[in-house]
């Protein structure tokens, strides 16, 4: 089970929506210190809607890799799928939250709280260490705050192997993908439309995200399904954000809520018959870091931002400004190398050597 399947294009794709998280949380004090990059606020400033991409791509990547190997459900599998996807997320997670606990107590120590310490709770801090951080009715960003969504993830995660061993007792997968595509593709947007208040919200939107996931997977092995034209992708990227600058932006917010998923649907479709975008080495390095960029970064923030507050740096004029954003730029690049070569490389493959080589 330590063995994986991917696509080129999918890991690019996973880098791409990791930035766009990194980017929309730094993009007040961007505009701040460089205020000519304003209009591009519809489009930077939304990047927390990359994240039910995120689950939708898990729910993928999973269903690839374990679909059929959880056709038959037993414990040791169940056991084993849970250990190797705790290898994946809690090394970086653990690190991170461990360097947020540091930088709390140091501003502690030195009198300065930090702007919101409702969320800095011992209370949460166990949340945390459990990843249950986002299993609570309404929860809070707490501590090393993107991590909620490994939190939901690692919900998912509990739930895949039963729910695959049911959808492969429902029935025809030509009938169960496409219910699973639509309704999780409706669910998503919907829930990001409307239920962000939603009690459990999270954990509502990781099962429709892995929904959608698993019903591109299944979609995919419909002997009907066609590759599309390889530059499909880059159609919906262009014309997605194009109606960003369009006079009332709900259309175009729920385009965005949408269109990640369609194209993964695509992306997977095509496998390595996309164009050369999508393959790219400085692409595909980004996604393979992808994980720690999306933990680091926050962490990152809160000494860059102390450091070179933008609020002053920002009256120096723009040639000032910009060169700090790429002081902001470089922490955060130097940072998630440091955390991926460090950390989250070297951990994942102790835990799966130790995996293989108990199941051997």
């Amino acid at each position: 089970m330590s063995s994986t399947k991917d696509v080129s294009s999918l890991t690019a794709f996973r880098g791409l929506l990791a930035l766009w998280v990194v980017v929309g949380h730094f993009w007040v004090p961007v505009t701040t210190l460089v205020p000519a990059l304003g209009f591009l606020d519809p489009v930077a400033s939304r990047g927390q809607l990359a994240v039910p991409a995120f689950f939708a791509l898990s729910g993928w990547v999973l269903s690839l890799n374990y679909a059929e190997r959880f056709r038959m459900l037993d414990l040791r599998s169940f056991a084993d799928f849970l250990a190797l996807r705790l290898a994946r997320v809690y090394p970086v997670h653990f690190a991170t939250l461990l360097a947020v606990a540091a930088t709390f107590a140091a501003s502690m120590a030195t009198g300065r709280a930090p702007g919101h310490p409702q969320g800095y709770s011992p209370t949460d801090f166990v949340l945390n260490l459990l990843l249950a951080q986002a299993w609570v009715a309404f929860p809070v960003h707490s501590w090393n705050y993107p991590a909620w969504s490994i939190s939901a993830e690692w919900f998912g995660y509990l739930l895949f192997p039963g729910s695959i061993h049911l959808l492969h007792r429902a029935g025809s997968r030509s009938v169960v993908a496409p219910l699973l595509l639509l309704g999780g593709i409706v669910s998503v947007a919907g829930l990001v439309f409307f239920g962000s208040r939603w009690p459990f919200y999270p954990l509502l939107l990781v099962v429709a995200g892995f929904a959608s996931g698993i019903g591109i997977h299944w979609s995919n092995l419909s002997p009907t399904a066609r590759a599309p034209w390889k530059w499909w992708p880059e159609l919906l990227v262009v014309l997605t954000f194009s109606l960003a600058w369009f006079h009332d932006p709900r259309p175009f917010f729920l385009l965005l809520c949408v269109a990640p998923t369609l194209i993964i649907l695509v992306l997977s479709r095509l496998g390595d018959r996309c164009s050369p975008l999508w393959t790219h080495r400085a692409v595909l390095l980004l996604g393979e870091v992808s994980y720690s960029l999306y933990l680091v970064h926050a962490v990152v923030a809160r000494f860059a931002l102390q450091a070179l507050p933008p609020a002053r740096w920002g009256q120096r004029g723009a040639l000032v400004g910009g060169a700090v954003v790429v002081a902001y730029a470089l922490a955060v690049a130097l940072a998630t190398w440091a955390c991926y070569a460090l950390v989250e490389r070297p951990s994942r493959r102790w835990i799966r050597e130790r995996v293989g080589r108990r199941r051997g």
